[in-house]
């Protein structure tokens, strides 16, 4: 698996206002092809792509003027420390890390602003790559890494909740087709919308996407009503309509400019502007922002909209003061 999207689910690192550069004298050490980096130098200054841990300092700092520009606490130098410390058997390709960490030279000014919004190219996520995990759907897991990868469709390290324990569970997660079962939960552009199973999860079932016309009815994956179809809290309208519960029927979404007391009565396109009760365009990325309802991507932080992969896992990086 990607160990991008890994190390970053794991880090919980302080992230300070003073940021080296790479011309600062570094000892962080020669990284090699995989491991977590050496303790020897190479004279290639902090941010030395050629090794591991100046791939690392390079994530740390690009997110140092964020966690300041968020009033978290920064400093790349633990960030760096903390990586180290996860001890992650991983494979690092030096030249796509280079051109990773030119973006992000590019990208931030130097390390001296918050990279933001942007998106980061794929050499990012393919510089490292994670040995993949060997547990099979149903096996206890801690990360999505523990499990092992399956070409029917996503595998996921599943929260369970058993009365008063909880664990976590290998679980293969198919995108599914109607009558599908057993159904999992229902995804949108927001996210997915699990059930709750008495007695533990299935170790393997299906997600019912809204996109493909189908919802969890809680058994299966069902077709969702058209306009003009019954509708009510279980059973979904398509993406073209939203639910009058008072009238049980599916009716067609608003257009923009059209008066509204909701999100879900816009066209997904859209969302409801509290300011003037009226459907507006959703702001793009990098746009400011105050709601997430307000931003294409669902995601606003900082006071931006942000892509779904962007970011660098700012939240994760940084710690409150």
């Amino acid at each position: 698996m990607k160990a991008w999207p890994y190390l970053l689910l794991l880090v919980l690192p302080a992230c300070a206002s003073s940021r080296p550069t790479d011309d600062d004298a570094s000892d962080r050490g020669s990284g090699g092809t995989s491991g977590s980096g050496g303790s020897s130098g190479t004279g290639g200054g902090a941010h030395d792509p050629s090794t591991l841990d100046g791939f690392f300092a390079a994530l740390c700092a690009s997110e140092a003027p964020c966690c300041v520009e968020g009033g978290f606490s920064a400093d790349p130098a633990e960030c760096l420390s903390f990586f180290r410390s996860l001890q992650v058997d991983v494979t690092y390709d030096a030249a796509k890390g280079a051109d990773c960490v030119e973006w992000l030279r590019a990208s931030t000014r130097d390390y001296t602003i918050c990279l933001g919004t942007q998106t980061p190219p794929a050499s990012c996520d393919d510089a490292l790559v994670a040995p993949q995990g060997e547990r099979l759907p149903g096996d206890t897991c801690s990360t999505p890494a523990d499990c092992a990868p399956s070409t029917e469709g996503e595998v996921d390290c599943h929260l369970e909740l058993l009365s008063s324990t909880t664990t976590m569970k290998c679980q293969l997660q198919i995108r599914g087709k109607a009558a599908d079962a057993p159904c999992l939960g229902t995804r949108d552009d927001a996210g997915t919308s699990g059930l709750v199973f008495e007695g533990g999860a299935p170790a393997r079932g299906y997600i019912c996407n809204l996109a493909d016309g189908l919802y969890c009815d809680g058994t299966a994956c069902a077709p969702t009503s058209p306009v003009g179809g019954s509708c009510d809290e279980t059973r979904l309208c398509d993406n073209a309509s939203y639910c009058d519960f008072g009238a049980g029927a599916c009716v067609a979404r608003r257009a923009l400019t059209a008066p509204c007391d909701a999100d879900g009565q816009c066209l997904k396109s859209l969302y409801c502007n509290p300011e003037n009760d009226a459907c507006a365009t959703r702001l793009a990325t990098g746009a400011a922002c105050t709601d997430s309802a307000q931003c294409a991507s669902s995601i606003c932080s900082n006071g931006s909209c942000y892509a779904d992969d962007a970011g660098l896992g700012l939240d994760l990086i940084c710690l409150p003061r």
